[in-house]
């Protein structure tokens, strides 16, 4: 369990030390224990890494904590642990999701399975956001009823006449706080802090006031994407066809980490591309 003696805390510690000794395990090659006598033993390649991971990260003010995999953790810590309710965590244990063993009536988990399992979790909610965004990155799909599943309620008005673009507007509002893919597991990940923070950011906005033509019945909208508290510019470049019901297909590529969607473990590109191509076809209703 955790306690004040398995807990190594870096407030408790001089930074300058903390920042000698991470310069130090930064640059040292092999090395060697040396007592009071001159004898020397050389410290394992293995066991050397993980000291120098420790004494880096305690060095940006992370505490580490030192345990056995075969700690045993009440439900409550283990739930603690996961980031879940006592309910949901005697739910995984119910349905066969985590081991446990019995000690009288109690309940007790091991810390390795625990970090199993987490490990399992994560690697599915990083698996099934990779398919959504690789799909966005790869195929640059993301069209009509497709568009609107992600994002139920989006609203776009448009102001648009291929021969006055002095005059045209387009507006677009992105309801972030339902957006899905229609896995609760991922939905929650996708609208939480990492990705969308839709608590702290419930919508998305575009708005564009500048047009131009790219011949051949192209043109692009040169507007302004608000994101997550972030204004950044994001060109649009689309087809028009007019009539009853026009239609506006356009693609546009937004830079994610420009807005901080994705950051922590998701800011690695070799997981998420930076650069997301997204496509859309909106077909409007004239007022």
């Amino acid at each position: 369990m955790l306690t004040h003696k398995n807990r190594l805390d870096p407030s408790s510690l001089d930074p300058s030390e903390l920042r000698g000794l991470t310069a130090a395990f930064a640059e040292l090659g092999h090395v060697k224990l040396i007592d009071d006598k001159g004898n020397k033993t050389e410290i394992p390649e293995e066991i050397f890494q993980h000291l120098a991971r420790i004494v880096r990260l305690m060095n940006e003010g992370r505490a580490i904590v030192i345990m056995p995999v075969d700690e045993k953790f009440t439900t409550q810590a283990a739930a603690n642990y996961l980031g879940v309710s006592r309910q949901h965590l005697v739910d995984l244990l119910e349905r066969d999701e985590v081991p446990f063993i019995k000690t009288g009536t109690h309940r007790r988990i091991s810390f390795k399975d625990l970090v199993e399992y987490e490990n399992k979790r994560d690697r599915e909610r990083h698996e099934g956001l990779n398919r959504m965004f690789r799909k966005l990155a790869e195929s640059g799909k993301y069209q009509g009823d497709a568009f609107n599943g992600q994002f139920p309620g989006f609203v776009t008005t448009l102001a648009f006449d291929p021969t006055k673009l002095t005059g045209a507007k387009l507006d677009v509002t992105i309801p972030l706080a339902t957006a899905t893919t229609r896995n609760t597991d991922y939905d929650s990940e996708l609208r939480g802090a990492s990705f969308f923070n839709s608590k702290k950011f419930p919508q998305a906005r575009y708005t564009a006031t500048k047009f131009r033509a790219l011949g051949g019945n192209k043109y692009a909208a040169d507007g302004m994407l608000s994101l997550r508290g972030v204004n950044k510019p994001v060109v649009l470049t689309f087809t028009w066809a007019p009539g009853a019901k026009p239609v506006l297909a356009g693609t546009a590529v937004v830079k994610r980490l420009d807005f901080g969607i994705g950051g922590g473990d998701w800011a690695d590109l070799g997981v998420i591309p930076n650069a997301i191509s997204i496509s859309t076809k909106v077909v409007f209703q004239p007022k």
